[in-house]
């Protein structure tokens, strides 16, 4: 199944409800309506380009809700997508053209196309089928560096994807499935920001973005009565700022903080002014979410990421030996999920290092509990 049916369908029997906010930027608020809408008028606008099935388009675009309109309709189109930052794509990936909204000079692709917010403009028919996903199909790459600081490119199917996203049911609590709107600050090009996108909007909830400033997106938290928050570490630390040098409430019920450990100093002050639900999720592009915790049961423990979550495996493997180690016997980390990526797009010698024996080396050290929390202690030298 394509990822954007399940979207679609919210949009017909959802088509007044919020769908996508970034409040105070040119689209601000859309509903499922609207967004069945801008699809569709995307995709009659790039057809003319003559897109194929399978072909990879790389994206930079800097309008948010424009840009995830781009990367739906290219998707429904079949068409594999790649969200990239100011340096060009490598040739490794094989990018067709680049759509960038920007009129800075770009190099590196061999084909540019000028993204217009105009495209989604026009009648509200059906532009086209969608094209089934066939089996394990690409249909999105994202970019991830890891701890080697080199770019690599991982591709991700559909099946790969919706499968990822059932965890988000159990990993954070019972809580958590019952919340219908999330503010998300994380990056669309990232692998957990566009997949907390599908979550909400193949399920019919809302999906929030930073907005013009802190002050409108904080405002708008409220307005919408949003109770869910996942983000960065660092991106906790900055929104945490804001309460406490304002008299604002926080109407935050659940933050999820991933892509590092949270100090025990900021944690404190979070549950002080933002939250009392903070978890982790403790994870890579490469395999999806591995690990996750409340943070009050976890956070005194220095480098612990959480429980293992499943269906994902951890395993601790001996330096010297390259056998699996005992509990709290500290090790290399493989981790391994059955929606993982197998290797990087065009890079046999990196795939080779870091996909082994149907394993993912993440390049970590650390050891895992006798009650099962992954507890990361290091990272490997170059």
């Amino acid at each position: 199944m394509n990822i954007v049916e399940p979207i679609l369908h919210q949009c017909r029997i959802n088509a007044e409800q919020p769908a996508i906010c970034a409040p105070g930027t040119p689209f601000d608020t859309i509903t499922y309506a609207q967004l069945e809408y801008m699809i569709n008028n995307v995709i009659k606008t790039v057809i003319p380009f003559g897109f194929e099935p399978g072909q990879i388009v790389g994206l930079l675009l800097q309008d948010t809700i424009f840009h995830i309109v781009v990367i739906l309709a290219l998707t429904r189109m079949g068409v594999v997508t790649v969200s990239c930052g100011e340096e060009p794509l490598s040739e490794e990936i094989g990018a067709t053209a680049l759509i960038i909204d920007s009129s800075e000079p770009v190099t590196g692709a061999k084909r540019i196309i000028r993204g217009n917010p105009d495209w989604v403009r026009g009648s509200a028919s059906t532009a086209v089928d969608a094209r089934p996903a066939i089996g394990d199909e690409v249909c999105r790459i994202f970019l991830t560096s890891g701890t080697s600081g080199v770019p690599k490119a991982v591709a991700l199917s559909h099946q790969m994807l919706m499968g990822r996203n059932v965890q988000f049911d159990y990993a954070f609590g019972g809580h958590w499935p019952e919340q219908s709107r999330l503010y998300c600050d994380l990056r669309i090009a990232s692998e957990p920001g566009f997949r907390y996108v599908l979550y909400m909007l193949m399920r019919g909830g809302m999906i929030m973005f930073y907005g013009e400033d802190h002050v409108r997106t904080v405002q708008s938290l409220d307005l919408f009565k949003v109770r869910s928050m996942v983000t960065s570490p660092r991106g906790l630390a900055d929104h945490l700022k804001f309460y406490e040098r304002t008299s604002i409430h926080s109407s935050l019920d659940h933050v999820v903080a991933l892509g590092g450990g949270v100090a025990t100093k900021l944690l404190r002050r979070v549950w002080a002014r933002m939250s009392q639900n903070v978890f982790s999720d403790y994870g890579a592009t490469e395999v999806g979410s591995v690990a996750s915790a409340d943070l009050r049961a976890i956070g005194e423990t220095r480098g612990a990421t959480g429980y293992v979550v499943p269906p994902a495996s951890v395993e601790i493997m001996d330096d010297e030996t390259g056998t699996s180690t005992a509990a709290n016997t500290e090790g290399i980390v493989r981790l391994r999920t059955p929606y993982m990526a197998t290797r990087y797009v065009g890079q046999p010698q990196a795939s080779a290092h870091f996909f082994r024996d149907g394993w993912f080396y993440p390049g970590d050290y650390g050891y895992v509990t006798p009650h099962g929390v992954l507890v990361i202690t290091g990272i490997q030298s170059a």
